[in-house]
């Protein structure tokens, strides 16, 4: 299985398209995919790291009171539908 060891931003990887639409070996070169691109490549570059998202807030041990205040309204909402 591929993993990407680089992430882009949509409008970096619509620059690499050619002036069909597609993408040559070369352009999906620069973007460090190999040839032939696997399956679910563009999604996997385009993609956050998962070590990029707050785990401070997704560890509730961590969260410190004001945030769990915070978290009171959505609660409720799901409690009581």
């Amino acid at each position: 299985m591929w993993n990407p060891s680089k992430f882009f931003t949509e409008a970096e990887v619509e620059a690499a398209t050619t002036s069909k639409g597609g993408f040559s070996r070369a352009s999906l070169a620069k973007l460090g995919v190999p040839w032939p691109p696997p399956s679910g490549w563009r999604r996997a570059i385009t993609q956050r790291p998962v070590a990029v998202v707050n785990t401070r807030l997704d560890d509730p041990r961590k969260r410190t009171p004001e945030e769990w205040y915070a978290l009171i309204p959505k609660l409720a909402h799901w409690a009581f539908r």
